[in-house]
């Protein structure tokens, strides 16, 4: 628990999971349950969740309107680019609430900016509120959004109009989840800079491209079994970070 080691289930929800000698326990999570923490056994195991009680607000139905607000939308113009090479692990973007959704306050669609190099690879979107500290908090759907990315760098829209899901109060987390499933998996060969050989290597589609930008960095990402703010600015310029390429489209 705590290592940045995981694996995604099939359909049916069966998994199998290689940890290190001194793992004890891993976390089992999913849409819609409690997690849990679990014991690690070398034999086959049924894990049973428990499911999260959520308190439903009173819908209102409205006729449907053209007013729309786009925050930050894509531009084609990113060469960076984050893949999974097999560790179960999401990133997230945050979009804080500000005065002028108030106007516009329900979720239309999202768009991805995305590279695949399998055609229709599958990744997992998850919208989660922000607690009071500015956190991960409840998860909004109580369902699996799956998205298909064509191969190639292309924009992958997500459309949520049937959820009528509104702005939450303390703003929104958009999670993107590889899934480590047999279909995405792409393998390649490369080489080191100086070297001849060949290497094999293993990655996960789609890539999800990001932005460079200044100011403080609002990404997450979650792994061993907590969320965690990401901070690339050592990576990049002193003063950049960089943000996963998601637009919002809100409307009324």
């Amino acid at each position: 628990m705590g290592k940045k080691i995981g694996t995604t289930s099939d359909t049916q929800g069966n998994f199998t999971i290689a940890t290190s000698a001194d793992t004890s326990k891993i976390v089992v999570s999913a849409i819609g349950y409690e997690p849990a923490f679990v014991g690690v056994s070398t034999k086959k195991t049924t894990i049973e969740l428990t499911p999260k009680q959520y308190s439903i607000k009173e819908v209102v139905v409205k006729p449907q309107k053209r007013t729309e607000v786009v925050v930050d939308k894509l531009t084609r113009k990113s060469s960076h680019s984050y893949s999974c090479s097999g560790f179960a692990y999401f990133n997230a973007k945050y979009f804080p609430k500000k005065d002028q959704y108030n106007q516009t306050p329900y979720l239309k669609r999202i768009r991805v900016l995305t590279r695949s190099q399998v055609r229709g690879a599958k990744f997992n979107v998850r919208l989660v509120a922000a607690n009071e500290q500015g956190k991960p908090g409840e998860e909004i759907v109580t369902q699996n959004l799956i998205a298909s990315a064509p191969r190639g760098k292309r924009i992958v829209t997500i459309d949520l109009r049937e959820y009528h899901v509104k702005f939450p109060a303390n703003g929104l987390f958009v999670v993107l989840e590889w899934l480590i499933i047999e279909e995405n998996k792409h393998e390649y060969t490369f080489t080191y800079k100086g070297e001849r050989k060949k290497h094999d290597g293993v990655s996960y589609e789609p890539k999800f491209f990001v932005y460079s930008k200044e100011g403080e960095s609002n990404m997450w990402g979650y792994y061993g079994g907590n969320w965690h703010k990401r901070d690339f600015t050592q990576r990049l310029d002193s003063n950049k970070y960089h943000e996963l390429a998601i637009e919002l489209t809100l409307t009324d």
